[in-house]
């Protein structure tokens, strides 16, 4: 499961650009373990949002991937299997409103 998720259950981003407010998942430590992560999201607003999320640091400039996410239309795959290790944390904002995030994670050591 994404480290953020209580049970597997979603993770709701929100507008707040902080990495600490918006958690989703955060790699293994060290260099022999790393995470294959799939996300997915929705939008339960009609108005569509901007998902902006950040791997592995906190520049929003250099670390950051954004996604327009449609309102009410389905769950959505964002990210298919990208990597991440070394205690790296992935976060994430939206423009307006929330979206929720689920997904899983593969461990490979």
């Amino acid at each position: 499961m994404l480290s953020s998720s209580v049970d597997g259950m979603q993770i709701v981003i929100n507008s707040n650009g902080t990495s600490t407010a918006n958690l989703i998942h955060q790699a293994p430590a060290g260099a022999s373990s790393l995470d294959e992560v799939y996300l997915y999201a929705f939008n339960s607003n009609v108005a569509a949002a901007t998902l902006v999320l950040c791997w592995g640091g906190t520049n929003v400039t250099t670390d950051a991937m954004t996604a327009s996410i449609t309102g009410l239309n389905g769950r959505v795959l964002i990210v298919d299997g990208r990597l991440i290790t070394n205690g790296r944390n992935i976060w994430g904002y939206c423009s307006t409103g929330t979206v929720s995030i689920d997904g899983f994670v593969n461990r490979i050591s």
